[in-house]
C-alpha cells in the first residue's frame, strides 16, 4: 500500500534527570482535581490505578493498559491504540518506549498509568495523546513475548526477550511483516475533466491494483540505573522494506478531436533501509530538579524504480513510456536541552529543541536528469508552568519557533506557539477544561523540492521550493464524568484555523496541468466531538469516539472559501467470559475536507475471537466481515481540474487469519516492589 517511502536512521542520545522522593510523589498526587475509585482526573491527564484482580487477569503490562477507557489493541496492527485513531505515544516512566517493551513487564509491577489527552509541552509534537506506565522495580531475570499471525492479506511476526541482572537489563527483538500477492485485485474507477493546452480534456479509467512486499526489523538495547542517580540507555536496531506495486489501467481519452481506447501498465518498486542507534542517560540533581540533553541523529537509504506506460488498444501511435529511478538520501540531526523543577503542585519546565534537515534527490525521467537539494532546520524555545488552588488547576506555555530553509527560495519564519489550561473539577465525578494553543507545522522536505514526476500523460506531481510553515490556532471547552467501573465520557466544543494551510493544487502549465504543494489562505474546523466507554455488565465494553465537523477551506484572497460536513464514527464492542474475547470495532469516517480535495479513508473493520490459557493466547480474525472496504476522493468547485476515484480494497474484503501470542517472565526474586518514587513529569528515570 506504500507509494513512495523514505524512512529514517535514527540517533538519539537523552539525559533526564528527575527527582524520586516518597514525599514528592505523595505531592504530586495531591495535586489531583478530582480523585474517584481507580481514576484521578487532573488538568491534562487522567491517573489510573489497578486492583490486583485487573493485574491477575492481565497477561503483561499492555494487556491492562489497554484496559483504560479509550485505548484498546488493534488486532489489524497488534498495536495499542485510541478508539479515535489518534497518534499515541508510550513511555515507561517517562522515557519513550516501544509497544513491545511494555508486552516484556509483567502486570504485578505496574503502579500506575498516566493519560495525557494533552502531553507535556516537550512531546506536544510527537502524539495526540500520551501514555506513561510507572512501574515498580523489575525481578532479576527473563521476560520474552512471541507474537505471530498468518493470513490470507498478510503475515507478520515479532519476538522480543530482556534480561534483568543488578543494575542491567538487555533487550533483542526482532520482526517481519509479509504482505502477499494475492490472487485478488483491488478496483478502482477515475475521471480527471479539465481543459487542457485550450481543448477539452476527459479521462477516465477502470483499473486493477495489487500491492505487496516484505519488512523487517531487528534491535538490541542496554539500559544501566542506579537508585535516585543516574540511567543509561543505548540502543540500536535496523529496519529494512521492500515494496512492489502494479496496476493496469482500461482507459478512454477524448482531447479535443482525440478519442483512444488505451491500456495502461505501471509498475513500482521501492527499497528502503534504516538503521537506528540511541543513547540515553539521566541523571538526578536535586529532589526537585531535572535536567535533560537529547541529540537525534537520522539518514536515510530510499530507492525507486517504476516503469509506466500506455498504448493504444487497437495499436497505431498514441501513449507514452515513462522509466524512473529515484534514488533519495536523508541526514537529519535533533538536539534538545531541557530542565524540570517540581515543588509540591508547582511544576516548571522550559528547554530548547533544535532540527537539522538534509535532502539529496537524484531523479531520472521521461524529462531528462535532475538533482534536488532542500536544506531546512526548527529551533524551538519552550517553557511550561501548571498548578492549582484547591480545585482549580492552570497550566500555560509558551513556545517560539523559528523555521528555515537555506539556499535560493530559502526563508526563514518565526512562530509563537503558547498553549492555555485551565481546568475545574466538581462533586467528584465531574471535570470542566478550557484549552487555548497554537502550533506550527513545517512542510516535508519532498513537499519543498521541486523534483517532479509523471501522473499520467499531460499531468505531472511536484513538490514547491516557495512553499511555507503554516500555523495552526485552537480552542476547546471540555466536559467529563466519571462512574469508575462503568461509565467514561467527555464531550467538547472545539474551533480550529490553520493560516497557510498546505494543500495540493493543479497549477495550469499551458499543455500540462502540475499537482503541486502550495500554502492555501486558510483551513478551518469548528464542531463537537464526544468519546463514550460503557461497561454495561462486567462481561461487556462498548467504546465509542464521533466528531461532527463544519469544515471550511479557503485556497487565496480571490477564490470563494468551500464547506463540508465531517462525521467520522468509531466503535469498539469487546466481550469476554472465562479465557474467550469477542472484539469487534468498525469506523465509519466518510469524506474529509483537505484542500481543494473532499478525500476519502479506508475503513477499519474487523471481528476477532480469541483464547487464552495461562501465558497463551490463540486468535482468530476476520477484516471486514459484514461490509466492503469502498470509499470516494473526488475535487470541489474550487478545482480547476475535476478528479474522482472509486476505490473497492477488495484484498481486504473477508480476510481471514491466524493469531498465536506468548510471553513468559522467570524472575529470581531478588528486587523487592520498592516505588520508582517518579513525580509526574513524565521524564523518570526507569529503574528495576
Amino acid at each position: 500500500m506504500k507509494r513512495f517511502i523514505i524512512i529514517s536512521m535514527l540517533l538519539s542520545l537523552t539525559f533526564s534527570m528527575e527527582a524520586q522522593t516518597d514525599s514528592l510523589i505523595t505531592e504530586m498526587l495531591n495535586a489531583a482535581v478530582i480523585s474517584d475509585g481507580n481514576m484521578t482526573y487532573k488538568i491534562d491527564r487522567t491517573t489510573h490505578f489497578f486492583t490486583k484482580e485487573q493485574m491477575a487477569q492481565a497477561r503483561e503490562a499492555r494487556d491492562l493498559v489497554s484496559g483504560i477507557p479509550g485505548l484498546f489493541i488493534d488486532q489489524q496492527s497488534n498495536t495499542i491504540k485510541t478508539v479515535g485513531a489518534k497518534n499515541v505515544l508510550v513511555l515507561i516512566n517517562g522515557v519513550k518506549a516501544s509497544d513491545y517493551e511494555l508486552q516484556l513487564i509483567s502486570p504485578d509491577k505496574v503502579k500506575k498509568v498516566d493519560y495525557y489527552d494533552v502531553p507535556p509541552v516537550r512531546y506536544m509534537e510527537d502524539a495526540d495523546v500520551m501514555i506513561n506506565v510507572h512501574t515498580s522495580r523489575l525481578d532479576t531475570g527473563w521476560s520474552g513475548n512471541f507474537y505471530g499471525r498468518g493470513g490470507q492479506m498478510y503475515t507478520n511476526a515479532r519476538g522480543s526477550v530482556s534480561y534483568v541482572s543488578g543494575n542491567n537489563k538487555f533487550t533483542m527483538d526482532i520482526g517481519t511483516h509479509f504482505n502477499h500477492k494475492r490472487k485478488i485485485w483491488d478496483t478502482e474507477e477515475g475521471i480527471y475533466s479539465c481543459i487542457l493546452d485550450g481543448q477539452s480534456y476527459q479521462y477516465d479509467y477502470i483499473q486493477k491494483r495489487q500491492d505487496w512486499g516484505s519488512q523487517y526489523s531487528g534491535g538490541l538495547s542496554w539500559l544501566n540505573a542506579k537508585d535516585n542517580d543516574y540511567t543509561l540507555q543505548i540502543s540500536m536496531n535496523l529496519q529494512g522494506d521492500k515494496s512492489r506495486m502494479e496496476r493496469n489501467r482500461d482507459i478512454g481519452l477524448k482531447w479535443g478531436d482525440i478519442v483512444q481506447k488505451r491500456s495502461g501498465l505501471t509498475q513500482d518498486m521501492v527499497k528502503t533501509l534504516m538503521p537506528v542507534a540511541e543513547v540515553y542517560f539521566s541523571k538526578i540533581i536535586s529532589p526537585s530538579s531535572t535536567l535533560t540533553f537529547d541529540v537525534l541523529g537520522t539518514t536515510y537509504r530510499n530507492s525507486q524504480n517504476a516503469v509506466s506506460s500506455e498504448t493504444l488498444s487497437e495499436g497505431g501511435e498514441g501513449g507514452y513510456k515513462d522509466i524512473m529511478d529515484l534514488d533519495t538520501r536523508k541526514s537529519s540531526v535533533i538536539g534538545e536541552l531541557n530542565y524540570l523543577w517540581t515543588k509540591g503542585t508547582h511544576k516548571l519546565d522550559f528547554g530548547y529543541k533544535g532540527a537539522y534537515n538534509w535532502l539529496q534527490n537524484n531523479l531520472v525521467n521521461c524529462d531528462g536528469e535532475g538533482a534536488s537539494d532542500v536544506n531546512t532546520s526548527t529551533h524551538r524555545v519552550y517553557g511550561e508552568y501548571s498548578s492549582r488552588i484547591n480545585s482549580f488547576s492552570y497550566r500555560f506555555s509558551l513556545g517560539a519557533t523559528g523555521n528555515i530553509k537555506s539556499g535560493d527560495n530559502g526563508f526563514s519564519d518565526i512562530a509563537f506557539t503558547p498553549t492555555l489550561l485551565l481546568g475545574y473539577g466538581f462533586r467528584q465525578k465531574h471535570y470542566m477544561r478550557l484549552k487555548l494553543d497554537s502550533e506550527t507545522m513545517m512542510p516535508g522536505i519532498q513537499q519543498m523540492s521541486d523534483n517532479r514526476i509523471m501522473i499520467m500523460e499531460g499531468f505531472y506531481r511536484s513538490g514547491n521550493v516557495n512553499v511555507r510553515n503554516s500555523t495552526r490556532y485552537g480552542s476547546q471547552f471540555m466536559y467529563a464524568f466519571n462512574i469508575p467501573g462503568k461509565l467514561a465520557m467527555t464531550a467538547d466544543l472545539h474551533f480550529n484555523y490553520t493560516k497557510g494551510q498546505l494543500y495540493n493544487a493543479f497549477v495550469d502549465g499551458g499543455d500540462h496541468w502540475m499537482l503541486q504543494t502550495m500554502n492555501g489562505q486558510y483551513g478551518s474546523a469548528l464542531g463537537t466531538n464526544v468519546t463514550l466507554s460503557y461497561v454495561p455488565w462486567k462481561f461487556l465494553e462498548i467504546s465509542l469516539d464521533g466528531t461532527a465537523d463544519y469544515q471550511t477551506f479557503k485556497a487565496n484572497a480571490e477564490s470563494g472559501a468551500v464547506h463540508h460536513w465531517f462525521f467520522p464514527v468509531y466503535g469498539n464492542i469487546a466481550a469476554y467470559w472465562k479465557g474467550f474475547t469477542l472484539s469487534y470495532r468498525h469506523t465509519l469516517v466518510g469524506q474529509s475536507l483537505s484542500g481543494i480535495y473532499l478525500e476519502g479513508y479506508e475503513k477499519i473493520s474487523y471481528i476477532n475471537l480469541s483464547w487464552r490459557k495461562n501465558r497463551l493466547t490463540i486468535g482468530l480474525q476476520c477484516l471486514f466481515p459484514f461490509v466492503e472496504d469502498k470509499f470516494v476522493s473526488e475535487t470541489t468547485a474550487a478545482s480547476p481540474v475535476h478528479h474522482k476515484t472509486s476505490t473497492d480494497l477488495r484484498t481486504k474484503n473477508h480476510e481471514f487469519g491466524l493469531s498465536l501470542s506468548w510471553n513468559f517472565v522467570k524472575g529470581k526474586g531478588k528486587y523487592s516492589n520498592k516505588s520508582i518514587n517518579n513525580s509526574d513529569s513524565d521524564t523518570g528515570v526507569f529503574e528495576f
